[in-house]
């Protein structure tokens, strides 16, 4: 592979991709000194990624995930299908590693994050609705790491949605709840679009480490309660009605303090998620 003679170093890259499979430890070893080089060397690494099996080796995955952040990987898709996208390269990952997916799911967010900052215009503009790179794959597995892993889901995809939402408020100055420009309204339908459906996955997991109560919430409320962001506030008060027999004198003395936290819902129903909340908590 250090060979200066490119045709040298491609066969030995080949010779890479075909043993990942039974031997990818030795193989991520073997390649993460290139990390960060050029020439070809971004190419090559993005083939081997592309026929990958990333359920096989955490130290192959944490490759990847380097690999996602210095954005080797922007315009990697699956290597098969002609209308595979990025997320084609995950198929089947979240039935095995479902919390690995939702680490793959905020490096790649907040790699978007990051190139949508770059590409502001001269006003400071960010093109907020090339977050999702218009692509409409990905709902299986955002669904299936959220339901079979959700407190990893929340963990690590939490933080990133809440960057991008913060950054995404277009008047600062108006008064709460505060819309973004990336989740400007929320709309309840049977066709969603990926940034809506990473929401319901998001809400989902909220819900569902809610109900336990052995899990620990109360960092997760505070990040949420401290923001003004219409989001956050969804999501805030979907986990209350997930935890209503934990959280229900909580979520009233918050909604009694907060009045603006009653403006929460859909385009067509704008504060069903507070009478969702209201509905469940008031038996406790």
């Amino acid at each position: 592979m250090a060979s200066d003679v490119d045709a040298i170093a491609n066969m030995a890259v080949n010779y890479l991709r075909w043993h990942q499979k039974h031997s990818p430890e030795r193989v991520a070893e073997l390649l993460e000194p290139y990390v960060g080089c050029q020439g070809e060397w971004p190419m090559r690494l993005t083939y081997v990624m592309q026929w990958a099996d990333h359920g096989k080796s955490r130290r192959s995955f944490e490759l990847l995930l380097r690999l996602i952040d210095n954005g080797t990987l922007d315009e990697a898709r699956g290597p098969i299908a002609v209308n595979s996208t990025f997320w084609s390269l995950f198929h089947g990952l979240s039935k095995t590693r479902p919390s690995w997916v939702a680490e793959v799911i905020a490096h790649w967010l907040r790699r978007r994050l990051n190139q949508l900052r770059q590409n502001a215009d001269e006003n400071g503009k960010v093109p907020w609705q090339d977050l999702f790179n218009h692509d409409d794959f990905g709902r299986d597995e955002f669904n299936q790491s959220a339901s079979n892993a959700p407190f990893e889901f929340v963990t690590h995809v939490l933080p990133v949605v809440l960057e991008i939402t913060d950054a995404a408020v277009s008047e600062v100055e108006n008064p709460p709840p505060r819309r973004d420009a990336v989740w400007p309204t929320l709309i309840k339908t049977e066709h969603e679009s990926i940034d809506m459906y990473l929401i319901n996955a998001l809400a989902y997991a909220l819900r569902e480490c809610a109900e336990r109560h052995e899990i620990d919430m109360s960092g997760i409320i505070g990040n949420l309660q401290i923001r003004k962001t219409h989001i956050a506030n969804v999501l805030l008060l979907v986990l209350y009605t997930g935890g209503a027999s934990r959280f229900a004198d909580e979520a009233v003395a918050l909604l009694c303090r907060e009045p603006w936290r009653f403006h929460c819902g859909y385009s067509d129903s704008p504060y069903w998620v507070a009478m969702e909340l209201i509905r469940t908590v008031v038996p406790h």
